[in-house]
Formats: structure tokens, C-alpha cells, sequence
């Protein structure tokens, strides 16, 4: 007989790693499945990311920080307690707080599903007031539907500015379909001026979701962030006051 117990190593498993990786990408962290066994990558940002993956030779789960490359921490977990401390302190590393939730999502071509939930999440529940988007067209009323059905908040009458140059690609039936459905009124107007690139939304905690690309186009290899500023709001507030109805 054996003078010790042989070391079992962690006392949790892949499947208690994923059911709390499932709730941080709840809270809008964008959360994949790496190339190796047993691991996984919670993307901050372009920089930024948590590798966690298990140490089958010593039985332990590893969570280490990067950032632009650079290992900002590293810890082993052999206890899921230990392991979700330990996910929260990759992020402090990192400059974030886990349960806040991320202030930047990258969007992927070929993610098309997790963009357009990931830009949901990242409202964090805030509802859009206002959208600015020089090409807002049908295909943005219909990306439009879809955020709305994975729990996108509008108000009740949402004001839309877009610009002449798409005017032939809106259709005002189906913006008056998408009211009758949804219950919200698309007040859609045009810009004076059509040399507007920048595409945001507006939300009710006063914070701009700025938007790489336009809604009309989601699966683009582009970032989307949140700000705090009025600059915005500024612009929006003014070029609505100047602009053409639909």
C-alpha cells in the first residue's frame, strides 16, 4: 500500500470552467475557445486578452493577462473559488472590472451572430435614443430588427439621421412595417451634408456607442466602443435641427 494519496490536482473541471465562462459572456466579454485542449480566450480588445487553459500534466487550470503581447499576470487555480478570483484579477491587470462588462467588443466577419449580441450586451440594458449612420438603409432597418430581437431597448420614437446618398435604398413601407411590428416609431430624417462618416448610437445612460461600421453592414472586421462625451450628442442635437424629413 501506498504511503500517500495520489495528488488529484484540481477539484473542478472543464464543465464548471465553461458554465462560468458562459455567464461572463452574458455580460457582454467576448469569450472563444482557443486552438489547444481545455482552453479558452476572453478577449478584451485588440491588445488585450485572458488565455485560461488546463495543465494536464499537473492537473491545475492556468489563467494568465496579456497585453499587446506582453504577460501581465499569470496565476494556478486548483479550486474553482480560486479560479473565478483569479479571472477577476486578470482583468483588474488589464485596467478592467469583470462585472462591469467590456466597453469595447471587436466585431468579426465571420461572427456574425456573436456581433451583433456583443453589441447588445454592450448597451448593458441602456436604451437607444438616437442613431446617426450615413447609410442607414433597409439593410440597416433589418440589422435593426435583429438587435431588437436579442434584446436591444428603443425608446418609443427613435430618431434616425442618415444621409441623401441612400435615400433610393430606404423604404419607407418597411419602416412602417418594422413600427407596426415592434411598436416603435423610426423617425428617419437626412443630413444636409452627405461627407459624414462617423456611425454612433445615442443611449439613455448618456454614454455614444460608436460603431466602426454602419448597421446596414455588421459582419466587417471593425471595433465598436463606449464613450463618455457630449461631443456627439452635440453634433447629433445640431444636425437634426438642420435636417430634411425622409
Amino acid at each position: 500500500m501506498a504511503k500517500f494519496p495520489s495528488y488529484k490536482g484540481a477539484t473542478f473541471g472543464q464543465s464548471e470552467v465553461e458554465s462560468y465562462l458562459e455567464d461572463i459572456a452574458s455580460n457582454g466579454w467576448q469569450v472563444y475557445v482557443d486552438d489547444r485542449p481545455s482552453s479558452y480566450v476572453i478577449v478584451v480588445d485588440d491588445e488585450k486578452q485572458i488565455k485560461i487553459w488546463f495543465l494536464s500534466n499537473d492537473r491545475e487550470w492556468i489563467v494568465q493577462a496579456f497585453d499587446q503581447g506582453d504577460c501581465k499576470f499569470i496565476k494556478r487555480a486548483t479550486s474553482f473559488q480560486s479560479f473565478k478570483k483569479l479571472i477577476a484579477n486578470a482583468m483588474q491587470s488589464l485596467g478592467q472590472v469583470l462585472d462591469s462588462g467590456p466597453k469595447t467588443i471587436r466585431l468579426y466577419e465571420q461572427s456574425p451572430v456573436s456581433n451583433r449580441s456583443g453589441l447588445v450586451s454592450l448597451t448593458k440594458g441602456a436604451t437607444v435614443e438616437c442613431i446617426f449612420d450615413p447609410y442607414f438603409d433597409d439593410k440597416a432597418v433589418d440589422s435593426l430588427r435583429i438587435l431588437v430581437n436579442l434584446g436591444l431597448k428603443l425608446v418609443s420614437q427613435v430618431k434616425i439621421l442618415t444621409t441623401e446618398k441612400v435615400q433610393k435604398r430606404i423604404s419607407k413601407q418597411l419602416i412602417t412595417e418594422f413600427e407596426t411590428e415592434y411598436n416603435y416609431k423610426l423617425n428617419v430624417r437626412l443630413c444636409i451634408s452627405d461627407k459624414e462618416h462617423r456611425r454612433f448610437l445615442l443611449l439613455s445612460s448618456g454614454e455614444t456607442l460608436i460603431l466602426g461600421c454602419s448597421l446596414n453592414s455588421l459582419n466587417k472586421n471593425e471595433a465598436a466602443h463606449l464613450e463618455n462625451s457630449q461631443v456627439d450628442s452635440n453634433f447629433f442635437n445640431e444636425q437634426w435641427g438642420q435636417s430634411n424629413p425622409l
